[in-house]
């Protein structure tokens, strides 16, 4: 048995273990109080719990679990890396007046992020690689043509001054290629895009486990505490995980879903 294995299993019985406290505690303070004002109450009589429900919390954990080590190994790989990403050389960048709202043609971190390198106030912009080729075959194709050959100069420039260009072209496409190769390095020999998505994926099934057990109906209190103890993870610090949340519908609706059980049961004569 693996450690997650072990793991999720003490989790399941902790969390089973957990909401049977609860349950007593409850029920204690329930009895006290109708003791106070009923010198002989009636005893409801018992309400069986949704099983379903009851299984969606006991398999909680578990999901829970899954997320952590997939949030655990992305973190591993971004502190072991970050500081090797690779920046672009400065031939095919540019230092901007100001800057934009807008990602295209910026320089990005491994987040795929636009960022700002020490000391300078903007994002620098990346020269495409549609424009450094159209740029080589700009070159060439005055170095080529019929007006060069009959004039010596296409836009009154000489054949030597567009060798000059063609050659600062290919350096440039030479040094962007090489950009690119050294970004796709990156993510290959890190393995951070494949983390990252087996995180994403792990957020997302637990997120859609919690919108399950929260569309079940729920008969008792321990149907309540089940729900209670799987909208928790909205306190969780991970932002990820708090915008797949609002992507299904808000934390206001988790919330919500509750309090229309509690309000429910209460009506009943079951809180």
């Amino acid at each position: 048995m693996n450690k997650m294995t072990t793991t999720t299993i003490a989790a399941t019985t902790e969390q089973a273990l957990s909401r049977r406290q609860m349950l007593i505690g409850l029920a204690a303070a329930s009895t006290a109080a109708a003791t106070a004002v009923m010198p002989s109450p009636a005893l409801p009589a018992q309400v069986m719990e949704n099983p379903k429900l009851i299984r969606l919390g006991d398999d909680l954990p578990k999901h829970i679990a899954a997320f952590e080590t997939a949030r655990n190994d992305r973190l591993a790989i971004i502190r072991a890396w970050k500081h090797k990403w690779p920046l672009a050389p400065d031939s095919i960048t540019e230092i901007p007046d100001f800057d934009t709202p807008f990602h295209s043609g910026k320089e990005l971190d491994m987040f795929g992020a636009p960022f700002k390198r020490p000391g300078e106030k903007h994002p620098r912009l990346i020269s495409s690689g549609w424009r450094i080729e159209s740029s080589v075959k700009s070159a060439r194709r005055a170095l080529r043509s019929k007006k060069m050959a009959q004039s010596g100069h296409v836009q009154g420039m000489p054949y030597e001054q567009w060798e000059d260009i063609l050659k600062e072209a290919l350096a440039v496409e030479k040094a962007h290629n090489e950009y690119t190769t050294a970004v796709e390095d990156f993510y290959f020999l890190s393995g951070y895009k494949a983390a990252h998505a087996a995180f994403n994926e792990a957020a997302e099934r637990l997120v859609a486990h919690v919108n399950a057990i929260l569309r079940q109906q729920d008969y008792s209190m321990e149907g309540i505490l089940v729900k209670a103890q799987a909208i928790r993870l909205q306190a969780d610090p991970d932002l990820t995980l708090r915008s797949i949340v609002a992507e299904g519908g808000g934390l206001s609706s988790w919330a919500a879903s509750l309090g229309e059980s509690i309000l429910r049961l209460a009506g009943e004569g079951r809180a």
